[in-house]
């Protein structure tokens, strides 16, 4: 017997990350509903009046606002049956000190990663909202410990289009602001998709894939000095 398809409360602050993610969740055949918010206190006010079967929520919502792990606690206090997923950069062994994940029926976690796969993200949450605890970490190593650094081959024009649309802007609004034709916008896409992800695995969606990467990148230690 099939399971029936599950509702997803999915809290992320990156704007555009949260719109890529939510579009291809809302994609899915498993996936009945995806109500998706900026913060927490968002998603809490909102959890007061619905019952959601699981929350995908990012751990660094911003200073100023909740983290992840308290608006986790907070649902599951509105919920006791809503599965817990918590979808971040940091590794299982940061988040430690603060609270046990793998010691936590129906909590989750899935690190985000350039090579995140979201169809087994898509698996993750349909076992957490069972009540199931599954952990996924990052598959990528450097041996060295050296940070990520920025694909020299990227051009000017790659970095301002590719940072356009990390930011949410489609790229016929690029053609628009920059004055260039929409052709050119998607060739320098491609061009930045194929240097940013030049083994793509069968399935991989090539822009949320490049998005993840570059924000990796940018956002590494070794890029603001």
């Amino acid at each position: 017997m099939l399971s029936q398809p599950i509702s997803v409360i999915y809290v992320e602050n990156d704007a555009a990350l949260r719109g890529l993610v939510a579009t291809i969740l809302r994609s899915k055949p498993a996936i009945s509903d995806v109500f998706d918010f900026q913060t927490g206190e968002e998603a809490i006010s909102f959890a007061e009046n619905y019952i959601a079967d699981v929350a995908l929520i990012d751990v660094s919502l911003g200073s100023q606002v909740m983290d992840g792990l308290a608006v986790g606690t907070k649902l599951r206090l509105l919920n006791i049956n809503i599965g817990i997923v918590l979808f971040t950069q940091h590794s299982l062994e940061t988040l430690s000190p603060l609270t046990n994940v793998e010691k936590q029926e129906g909590w989750s976690f899935f690190q985000k990663r350039a090579d995140s796969n979201l169809d087994e993200l898509v698996d993750v949450l349909e076992l957490t909202s069972q009540g199931q605890s599954v952990i996924v970490t990052s598959s990528e190593e450097n041996p060295d410990g050296s940070e990520l650094s920025m694909p020299g081959e990227l051009s000017s024009r790659q970095h301002l289009v590719l940072s356009m649309l990390a930011t949410g802007i489609e790229p016929r609004a690029i053609s628009e602001k920059l004055g260039i034709s929409f052709d050119s916008v998607r060739r320098d896409l491609s061009n930045a998709y194929s240097i940013l992800v030049p083994s793509p695995a069968p399935g991989t969606d090539l822009r949320v894939t490049s998005i993840l990467r570059y924000q990796q990148i940018i956002n590494s230690p070794l890029q603001h000095g």
